[in-house]
């Protein structure tokens, strides 16, 4: 410690302490900048409660999957080709997307619905009833199905979720998958 308070050495005592004194000058600012760094770092960070979203949050959301385009998706519904009068059936509706890239299918602002059908005369349709529609939100994957199993009763019904009495007579039915702007599917099917 003798050296510190008396330089020892062939220079002036002045040269000695010019240095020290510019050391700890920058000893000083390399510390006052440091603690910038992480003052200004614990400023960017949100408290509790806080509702500021970090900057990776915002970063991953905007890659999100934009809306399905019509022209990569298709549809399609198969079911079992016969069916027994009276009895519940099921069909199972999907949507593919055939594009390169996923897509989100927002049923609410582009409804999925079935029908069925015998020639010209509409038996039943999901969106006579929210209960049996298809909804939700799904993202698809490039060549990537979402796919809905829908349950008929095999019975007429009108709006307001009603259910007509009585059994449908034998015959050839065809049950229709139709997404908005996107070519329907069909099934034919018969009811023994």
């Amino acid at each position: 410690m003798a050296g510190w308070f008396r330089p020892v050495g062939t220079r002036s005592a002045s040269v000695y302490w010019r240095r020290r004194l510019l050391v700890t000058a920058a000893l000083v600012a390399g510390l006052a900048v440091a603690g910038g760094v992480v003052w200004l770092n614990a400023q960017d960070r949100p408290t509790a409660g806080s509702d500021v979203t970090p900057a990776a949050v915002v970063k991953v959301a905007t890659h999100t999957a934009r809306e399905c385009a019509p022209g990569f998706l298709a549809t399609s519904i198969t079911g079992s080709s016969e069916m027994k009068r009276g009895s519940t059936h099921s069909f199972t509706v999907r949507v593919t997307n055939s594009g390169a890239e996923a897509c989100r299918l927002t049923l609410e602002s582009r409804p999925l619905t079935l029908t069925v059908s015998s020639g010209s005369d509409r038996i039943w349709g999901s969106a006579d009833c929210d209960a049996w529609g298809l909804t939700g939100d799904a993202t698809i994957e490039p060549g990537g199905t979402q796919e809905w199993k829908v349950p008929w009763s095999a019975k007429r019904s009108q709006s307001g979720c009603r259910l007509a009495g009585g059994t449908l007579g034998a015959g050839t039915y065809v049950a229709t998958a139709t997404l908005t702007d996107v070519p329907s599917a069909r099934f034919v099917f018969a009811l023994r």
